[in-house]
């Protein structure tokens, strides 16, 4: 099995609300649509969260570029 330096979630807020994020591995984006959230609500990034945590459960995942919010759901989503 591979091992996995680093996985990310690099997320940003456009202007009129709605979140868009990408998921990278070592660095590098991942390609498959089911680890990507494209101008979609907070709930969105939440279940991005869960399918990442579920495909590579061993795995450190760092989010970045949410705001408190929608950081606050994640950890209260990872228990």
């Amino acid at each position: 099995m591979e091992k996995y330096v680093s996985i990310e979630l690099r997320c940003s807020k456009t202007s009129d609300g709605k979140y868009t994020a990408h998921t990278y591995i070592n660095g590098k984006q991942l390609k498959e649509t089911e680890f990507t959230v494209n101008r979609n609500t907070e709930y969105a990034v939440v279940l991005l969260y869960q399918r990442v945590v579920k495909k590579y459960p061993k795995a450190s995942i760092t989010v970045k570029g949410l705001d408190k919010h929608a950081m606050d759901e994640i950890k209260r989503v990872a228990g």
